[in-house]
């Protein structure tokens, strides 16, 4: 197995005025269906279908964390270094904590300006990218000033309250506006690439 680099580092990130943000995250079940997740991942998430998991984006100043439910995967950005990791937490099956990393180049978003909701009471724009093969939908708040968004998403003129694919929809469902937040990064872990992450994945599920 080859290691792309090492990292280790200890980082704090915290401020009385931040804003948390927490998302509700449902799959959707033709694509549950359809998938080729193993039987016994594909089974529990049949049985859980109607329940949504619970996320939430931290934010502060350029950083931001990104975490939630029983997800074993957790998202960090740094925009004022123009970095992304997203980590795979230590567990009682692996040997130590794995991270994959971006660089926050962008992504190529299509806005529909005329294309407008409400969520949360704020009024959203339609966006829509291509990443990895999936297109996605999202709804951004240009009254939050956060370039920012579940997961890897940001780069657009608001804070990103919904996404959607063809597998899952996230949404918020509250935003905590001069939250006290406070977060850190792991002290260390290797970074590799994004397929033997991906394999970690599906062997911790097991």
């Amino acid at each position: 197995m080859k290691y792309i680099a090492f990292f280790a580092i200890l980082l704090f990130f915290t401020a009385p005025s931040g804003i948390k943000v927490t998302y509700q995250k449902m799959d959707k079940k033709t694509f549950i269906m359809n998938s080729n997740l193993p039987v016994k991942v594909k089974r529990q998430k049949m049985k859980d279908i109607n329940k949504s998991v619970s996320y939430d984006l931290e934010i502060v100043d350029n950083t931001s964390h990104f975490s939630g439910g029983e997800s074993p995967t957790i998202f960090y950005k740094d925009k004022s270094k123009g970095e992304a990791y997203m980590l795979l937490k230590q567990d009682s099956k692996m040997d130590e904590p794995y991270a994959v990393k971006w660089d926050v180049d962008g992504f190529d978003w299509r806005v529909s300006a005329n294309e407008k909701r409400k969520i949360l009471g704020y009024d959203c724009v339609k966006a829509e990218c291509t990443e990895d093969g999936f297109e996605y939908t999202v709804w951004f708040a240009p009254e939050l000033k956060f370039s920012d968004g579940p997961y890897r998403f940001f780069g657009l003129n608001g804070l990103i309250l919904e996404v959607e694919n063809k597998a899952m929809i996230i949404t918020a469902s509250n935003v905590e506006l001069n939250a006290k937040v406070s977060f850190m990064m792991p002290d260390a872990f290797q970074f590799v690439s994004r397929g033997f992450l991906g394999n970690r994945l599906v062997k911790s599920k097991h």
